[in-house]
């Protein structure tokens, strides 16, 4: 098994010295990879409506992940640096390709190339590419790559793409770039199943989006059962999932991993993805885990990373704690009008701070009627009378950290398996003996991985 973090893209901001120590920190401790996710545009919750908004709304702030990732191979040695998920369809084919080729050049074969087919359609019109046959196309697009990645001159005719006796240079170092498949999301889990049938037939790895109960299960099963199809061994098909860190306690993570050194039964389920009794009476989605289906037959090492995990989520909490008692001073300090039992009350660790700032911008400067206070109080997604604000948006106003706070989240990633805020989490994956071996496309042979 491997462990990889994923890159705190809403929450890093811009500061690009915080960046840098913040990558060079994963490195140092020893991950194996990071994990980049990838928006081109952030769609205004106002007018648009997504649960994904959430996090990737026009005031986020993210990154763009090639670019990012570029810089990354520069001020690294060995961590692996892999798109979780480039959303593939909407970008140019042979730019990608070629871009990927750069880095895969630039980190000295480093690079993991994770796409997926995203799910915001006002970015896909802002790029001039078709929503609605966003899959059948990245499946083209997967085979116009890897031609181009291994071939010094291709001639190729598809549905989607032509490509006249032409060819990259330089071409990369990992001849093909593997290519992970992201899949499912939190709102819904179950992939379409044609999405199942091309990571049987196409992925070099796949990052599912769902549960490790018997639905997350027998999703396994079926792309198993695809690979085969395929004439893959879906034994060196690597898996990798999350476990999520923020606001949860080691409870929370364990029951965000099912592992167990159980007999392959005829499920098609291997021994790492089958859980023990205890976990099968357990239900994730009941303790608020956004779990993730991490397989793993090697039980020492998820509790090595256990009671690391243990320990970050001690050293977070009490950061956390001291932060947003800061963040509440400070917003109060802009309303001397509040009352002392007013004040209190927003003082309290159980007040969401989303709830203090909503009612430091909306409450009229005066006294503060108790009908007034309740509807500040109230969230715009509940209220009903249409009105939306920033906090109801998702959107949460960065913090400026001092130099001591700083180091210590710093600290929190070197000293531990790491932990950073809000919705940030560790991979999990595993990690075969043996390279997979993708179907060759129909424009040419494919060279292994």
């Amino acid at each position: 098994m491997k462990v990889g973090v994923i890159f705190p893209q809403t929450e890093c901001g811009t500061d690009v010295g915080a960046i840098a120590e913040f990558v060079r920190a994963v490195e140092a401790q020893g991950f194996d990879h990071l994990f980049v996710a990838d928006h081109v545009l952030g769609a205004d919750p106002r007018v648009h409506s997504h649960p994904s908004l959430v996090n990737y709304s026009h005031e986020s702030v993210v990154h763009e992940s090639l670019t990012l990732m570029a810089y990354m191979a520069a001020i690294t040695r060995r961590i692996t640096l892999a798109t979780g998920i480039l959303i593939l369809p909407q970008r140019q084919t042979v730019l990608v390709a070629k871009q990927a080729a750069q880095i895969d050049v630039l980190s000295g074969g480093r690079l993991r190339l994770g796409i997926g087919v995203g799910w915001n359609a006002v970015e896909f019109e802002a790029l001039n590419e078709r929503f609605e046959d966003r899959g059948r196309r990245s499946a083209e697009q997967v085979e116009v790559m890897r031609l181009l990645w291994t071939q010094q001159v291709v001639d190729f005719r598809g549905q989607f793409h032509r490509i006249d006796h032409a060819g990259l240079c330089p071409m990369p170092i990992q001849r093909p770039i593997p290519v992970w498949f992201g899949v499912g999301s939190r709102d819904h889990a179950v992939p379409p199943e044609a999405a199942l049938k091309r990571i049987g037939r196409l992925a070099d790895g796949w990052s599912p989006n769902f549960t490790p109960d018997d639905q997350g299960r027998a999703l396994v099963a079926r792309v198993h059962r695809y690979a085969r199809q395929a004439g893959r061994d879906p034994e060196k098909l690597p898996l990798e999932g999350r476990i999520r860190l923020a606001g949860q306690s080691a409870d929370g993570w364990k029951k965000q991993n099912n592992v167990s050194a159980a007999d392959d039964d005829d499920t098609e389920a291997t021994a790492a993805e089958e859980p023990s009794d205890d976990d099968k009476k357990k239900k994730p989605s009941e303790q608020g885990a956004s779990a993730r289906a991490a397989s793993s037959n090697t039980g020492d090492a998820h509790s090595v990373a256990l009671e690391a995990l243990a320990k970050a989520h001690e050293l977070e909490a009490t950061l956390a704690s001291r932060d947003a008692k800061a963040e509440r001073k400070r917003l109060l300090s802009k309303r001397p009008d509040f009352s002392k039992e007013l004040r209190a009350e927003l003082m309290r660790d159980t007040t969401p701070i989303d709830t203090v700032r909503r009612m430091v911008k909306t409450l009229k400067r005066g006294p503060v009627s108790t009908a007034a206070a309740a509807a500040a109080a109230t969230p715009a997604a509940t209220r009903g009378d249409g009105q939306g604000s920033a906090a109801a948006s998702g959107s949460t106003p960065s913090t400026t950290a001092d130099g001591a706070d700083m180091d210590m989240r710093m600290g929190i990633v070197q000293t531990t398996l790491g932990t950073y805020r809000e919705r940030n989490a560790l991979c999990f994956g595993v990690v075969p003996a043996k390279p997979a071996v993708a179907a060759a496309p129909s424009g040419g042979k494919e060279a292994a991985k």
